[in-house]
């Protein structure tokens, strides 16, 4: 008889795969953010007109820009990750309410020839 396959199995993996992907994205968003605060501490001490109140304006403007991207994306891969934890959910719940049909029907189907 063969073994059937843990339902939860494809689940567990979608939300280790997430967990990675979510890990991963994360430490990309602190090096370019350790980069970004490299580059200004330079542009700071080389005189590149860091007191300029318009340059730290754009400068504050484009950090905040790509935190919200960030976010963004963060979110866009948590959603597509539920996504598919609930497809794998429905489809294994449509499966085994087909496995009850089939359990109550008497007499017992026979299998169909192939």
């Amino acid at each position: 008889m063969a073994t059937k396959a843990n339902p939860f199995d494809d689940i567990a993996k979608a939300a280790y795969d997430t967990m990675q992907a979510l890990g991963r994205k994360q430490q990309e968003m602190l090096a370019e953010a350790l980069k970004g605060i490299q580059d200004a501490a330079e542009g700071a001490a080389g005189g590149a007109g860091f007191a300029d109140p318009v340059r730290q304006a754009e400068l504050a403007r484009k950090t905040c820009e790509k935190a919200l991207a960030d976010i963004k994306e963060l979110a866009e891969i948590a959603r597509k990750s539920q996504a598919d934890a609930i497809a794998s959910i429905t489809q294994r719940a449509a499966a085994s309410m087909q496995e009850a049909r089939n359990l109550m029907q008497w007499p017992p189907a026979s299998p169909k020839k192939k």
